[in-house]
This record gives structure tokens, sequence and C-alpha cells, in this order.
């Protein structure tokens, strides 16, 4: 799994409860252009934290395409738009593919076996799906 970020000093107890308290993964895109060629790319995978704003998040990204985005013919204007609207919903919510695959990156050393057990426990081996 690619690094993810807002997760830096992050404990997998600590991350469960923000995920049950409405902590989500979240990914932008973004788009720049060069007169006839215009560039859309995601953004890395971002955490938010429950109480965060997620349009705040991903101002960045908005912003780039933004100011760099219009250039392009046809598509700088389309993607442009499409990004803005996007980032205002919030962007693209990845959680549950993130959990997904939660259970292969606790295993390689993000939780202690304590919290494997609290893993199994609410149910990592059905890909999370009663958080």
């Amino acid at each position: 799994m690619a690094t993810i970020d807002g997760l830096e000093n992050m404990t997998a107890s600590r991350l469960i409860e923000e995920i049950r308290q409405g902590g989500r993964f979240r990914m932008y895109t973004y788009c720049v252009s060069i007169l006839v060629m215009t560039f859309r790319r995601p953004s890395k995978i971002k955490y938010v934290p429950p109480h965060a704003s997620k349009i705040a998040a991903g101002l960045p990204f908005a912003a780039t395409s933004f100011f760099l985005g219009w250039w392009g013919f046809p598509w700088g204007p389309i993607y442009t738009i499409g990004n803005i609207v996007t980032w205002l919903r919030g962007g693209t919510d990845l959680t549950e593919s993130v959990l997904g695959d939660a259970e292969r990156v606790f295993r390689q050393g993000f939780a202690t076996p304590e919290e494997l057990k609290t893993l199994k426990d609410i149910g990592l081996d059905l890909g999370m799906r009663r958080l």
C-alpha cells in the first residue's frame, strides 16, 4: 500500500477509534495544463481525522487545478471543473478500500500483537465491515 498522508505517529488502536468517530481516507485529483496537453493526476491518499474538514484537506489540489488546469484546450477547463466539483464534495472516499488492505499493513508492524487481536475482534478479517 502506498504511503498515506496524515498517519504519522498514529497507533492502530487510535486509528480504529478515529475511524469509528468518522475519520476517513480521501483522495483528490488535480490537473495541470500546457497549451494543448492537460495532465490529470490523483493525489496521495490522505487521512482526514473525524473533526477535520475534508474540503480543507483537498484545498492544495483544487488550487493547483484552478491556477494551472484551465490552459489546455479542450480538456483543461473540463478537467478543472470536474476536479473542483469533486473537491467540493470532499474528494473520493477510499476508506473501505484502504481498510480492505489493512490486515496486510497491520501485520507489517503497524499494530502490536494486542492491537491485532482487537482488530480481529472487530472484524478485520471481514474487511472491517463492522466498523
